[in-house]
This record gives C-alpha cells, sequence and structure tokens, in this order.
C-alpha cells in the first residue's frame, strides 16, 4: 500500500541529530539509543527545546521503537516524534506524566492539543506510529501481543521530520523519589518479533489516567 517501514538506524546519515540548545546529549550503537536531555528542555507550548533523532520522510511511513529507563534514579521521559515546525508537530512519548503514563499530544495549526493518555504498567514500552495521507495513527503495547490505542488526529500531509526524542522538564512533584536536574530515555531498535506484525493492529482501549 505505499506504507514506508521507517527504520531507526543511528548510524545511517540520513538520520539527523538536532540539539537546539546544544546541551543534551546523545548516545548510540545498532540496537540502542540513549537521549539525555538537559533540564527544561520540551516540546510543548512555546517550548521546543527537547533534542532529537530525526530523518526526513515525505510520503506515508510507519515507525516503531521500545522505550525504557535506563537506571531506577533518571527519569525517562521521550518517544517517537513527527514535526514539521513548532506550530505543527506530533509526539507519542511515555512517561511526560509519570513513569507508567503513555501520550499522545502535540500541536496543530499553532494549537497545542492532547488526544490520548494512558497507563501501562511496564518497564519497557513498543510505541507505534503510522502515518497514511493526513492522518497519524498511534499505538502502546507491553507484550507486542496486546495492543492499545491512543487515538488518530488529522495532520497536515507532506515533508516532515520523523524520529526519537527526549523530554528533560521533569514534575519533580510526580517523580517526587528522583532528584536531578536531567532526564534519560533508552530506545531499543527493531525488535525483530515486531517487525512482521500488522502496523494497524487490532487494540483493545487503554485504561486511562
Amino acid at each position: 500500500s505505499g506504507l514506508e517501514r521507517l527504520a531507526i538506524a543511528p548510524n545511517d546519515p540520513a538520520w539527523r541529530w538536532d540539539d537546539p540548545n546544544a546541551d543534551s546529549r546523545l548516545q548510540r550503537d545498532d540496537l540502542h539509543i540513549a537521549i539525555r536531555a538537559a533540564g527544561g528542555r520540551d516540546l510543548w507550548w512555546t517550548n521546543s527545546s527537547a533534542p532529537r533523532l530525526v530523518h526526513a520522510v515525505a510520503g506515508d511511513f510507519s515507525m516503531q521503537v521500545i522505550c525504557r529507563s535506563n537506571d531506577d534514579v533518571t527519569p525517562a521521559i521521550g518517544g517517537l516524534l513527527v514535526w514539521q515546525d513548532e506550530g505543527a508537530y506530533l509526539r507519542l512519548d511515555r512517561g511526560s506524566g509519570g513513569a507508567h503514563e503513555v501520550a499522545f499530544m502535540g500541536c496543530i495549526g499553532g494549537v497545542s492539543l492532547v488526544v490520548g493518555r494512558g497507563r501501562l504498567a511496564d518497564t519497557r514500552v513498543i510505541l507505534r506510529l503510522v502515518r497514511r495521507g493526513n492522518e497519524v495513527a498511534t499505538y502502546c503495547s507491553a507484550d507486542g501481543r496486546t495492543w492499545y490505542t491512543l487515538g488518530r488526529v488529522l495532520f497536515p500531509a507532506g515533508l516532515v521530520s520523523a524520529g526519537l526524542f527526549a523530554v528533560g522538564l521533569v514534575d519533580w512533584t510526580i517523580y517526587s523519589g528522583v532528584h536531578g536536574h536531567d532526564a534519560q530515555v533508552c530506545f531499543e531498535l527493531d525488535d525483530p518479533s515486531q517487525l512482521t506484525r500488522d502496523m494497524d493492529p487490532q487494540t483493545v482501549a487503554i485504561r486511562s489516567r
């Protein structure tokens, strides 16, 4: 159907590291990526300073990644990103509202919006995003078998930058047992057990916050 599977390949020069404030850090090998976002870095409202690893894509595509924390101390906030500009982007992430929250939100036409959010009480969360035409659909799973949807939304078709991002703006009232200034999220790339699965899986409703 012309749907490109956007394989996240951190050593491919087509993937671009974008760190707007030049204070975050990217670590990568063939199977893992870790993005440490400096304190205050975010993608929400007027703050678009979050570091990201992105690839230009113009047509229909899907991408998937496993997100997990790096340790028991540092908050892990980040996930998948579709970016046109500061007034048009979408983010599917874990951790923004607590260690087990998953959320689909962004900005369309200069208006910030939350499309869906819920909870997956697992240390590893699979995030999947699919764009077809002017629609973006999102999914999440803890095991690759039971999938939940966080919703779908209309989004302008055309050239975008798609990939991974991390957030360093931490709500320390939520992460109350943690101390520090930065956040780091680790990504496991292209789990082979998931590659042949349908990009639009059957889903069940996710438990809301």
